[in-house]
């Protein structure tokens, strides 16, 4: 804790895909699974076509768990994918790169189902 206030470590990241939001949707949760997250909800909102996804990562040796949101929207022909991973725990300052992890396990294997039109980029931050 730095000066009273609780501090995060969260990865973020973003794709674009040649396919519509539904097609990925239906391709990410499985992959979801596989990698052990727990798929808790699933909105969609029409025009313009808005897909949220939101699980959970079961604690391990190395973190305490994970919260992962995934969007996925609509952009002309293609989907424009966001992704954020953060720490269960509030005030996780190091969480030993499983945020930042997380998402590149998902979002490659992604990319290996969909065809990607632009490169995929992470980073984290602490907040």
């Amino acid at each position: 804790m730095l000066f009273g206030c609780k501090m995060t470590k969260r990865a973020f990241a973003e794709l674009m895909l040649d396919a519509s939001p539904t097609e990925v949707s239906n391709i990410l949760i499985p992959i979801m699974w596989s990698a052990r997250i727990l798929v808790r909800r699933q909105t969609i909102e029409e025009e313009p076509l808005r897909i949220a996804l939101c699980g959970e990562h079961a604690s391990s040796l190395r973190s305490w768990g994970e919260f992962i949101k995934i969007t996925i929207t609509q952009d002309g022909k293609e989907s424009k994918v966001k992704a954020e991973s953060k720490a269960k725990v509030s005030g996780t300052i190091f969480d030993y790169g499983q945020n930042k992890e997380n998402l590149e396990v998902l979002l490659n294997q992604l990319v290996i189902k969909c065809r990607s039109t632009s490169p995929l980029t992470i980073e984290e931050r602490t907040f």
